[in-house]
């Protein structure tokens, strides 16, 4: 099983119902293949946080390349999340269980 995490970093003035609208968005793509898929805003529990997180399973990395590939999921990011992001980190890795 491969998990998919990513953290983004907003860009200076990004809205909360901004970033909600991201949140939404990416809760309803799903694939063939994916078992799970979480994300939010950071709760501000710790200075210096990054303000989102997704993480996301997968069965295989041909799920994970559906999702990737995904046109719905791409549209997010183009339409959405580009707009708002200053940085973002990623990872992908395999689960040992």
């Amino acid at each position: 099983m491969i998990r998919s995490v990513i953290a983004v970093k907003f860009k200076a003035g990004t809205t909360p119902a901004q970033a909600r609208s991201l949140v939404d968005a990416m809760q309803g793509v799903r694939v063939d293949g994916m078992r799970s898929l979480d994300c939010g805003t950071d709760l501000g529990l710790k200075d210096g946080n990054w303000d989102y997180a997704l993480t996301a399973d997968f069965d295989d990395q041909d799920a994970y390349t559906r999702y990737d590939l995904d046109p719905e999921h791409n549209r997010i990011r183009r339409e959405i999340g580009a707009g708002m992001t200053e940085s973002a980190v990623r990872v992908q890795f395999e689960l040992s269980s």
